[in-house]
């Protein structure tokens, strides 16, 4: 396969073996860093209307209901260990700041200065107690498919009738920064009225996102079928 000699992790950088390669879903996985990376269009297999079963992926969890399916995806991740260190040392030196800060000879601007820094530390200790804690619940029924976030609370709740929408289809988000890029999967749904929905926002992996879509369909008995826009076939 010489056109996949030179694949790489878009995360680590580290060369992907071809026992990671999976031609049929058109993905691969790195085995330095278990990222999952998207074939190149040549190695991807040709268009077809339905997508190959998915395997329950790491972090997801499958409850069967009388009239339909609870899909669980847990939030945790290996990196969340790095933003902990980084969110404690973030904190660490505003609470030491703020302790000479509110002392009755320092000046107001001391305690001022800081806020946007006050307001990131907040922000970034929020975030990663939900991503330890947190699982979003995706229940799909005859009548509902309702989404949840918790314990911590989060946005992105939804709750809508099961006959509004006709597809399910997932997304490729790809994010840049310094350390490089990496991608994340959301799942979206069309309905028979209106612009398509987000369902599960931009955290999931490609398995997780796909297996979603695909357990989803077959619980409202939707046929899968190709939507434009959506993560290559």
């Amino acid at each position: 396969m010489p056109a996949l000699t030179a694949l790489t992790c878009p995360s680590c950088r580290s060369a992907i073996s071809e026992q990671g390669l999976d031609l049929a879903r058109g993905i691969a996985t790195c085995s330095h860093c278990g990222a999952l990376a998207l074939l190149p269009a040549a190695a991807r297999p040709a268009h077809s209307a339905e997508r190959p079963p998915v395997p329950l992926p790491e972090r997801v969890t499958v409850r069967e209901l009388a009239d339909g399916v609870e899909l669980r995806l847990r939030w945790f991740t290996p990196t969340v260990w790095f933003l902990l260190f980084f969110v404690i040392a973030w904190d660490g030196f505003l609470v030491f700041w703020y302790s000479i800060a509110l002392r009755d000879e320092a000046p107001w601007i001391m305690a001022v200065f800081p806020i946007a820094h006050l307001a990131v530390g907040v922000g970034l200790t929020y975030f990663v107690v939900a991503t330890f804690l947190n699982t979003t619940t995706v229940t799909a029924t005859r009548d509902r498919l309702r989404v949840r976030h918790g314990p911590v609370p989060w946005f992105g709740a939804q709750d809508l009738a099961s006959d509004e929408l006709v597809q399910f289809f997932c997304k490729e988000r790809v994010h840049r920064g310094k350390r490089g890029t990496h991608s994340s999967y959301e799942l979206w749904a069309r309905r028979k009225q209106g612009a398509s929905l987000r369902i599960v926002r931009g955290g999931a992996e490609a398995d997780q996102a796909l297996f979603l879509e695909q357990t989803i369909e077959r619980a409202l008995g939707i046929r899968d079928e190709p939507v434009a826009g959506e993560l290559p076939r």
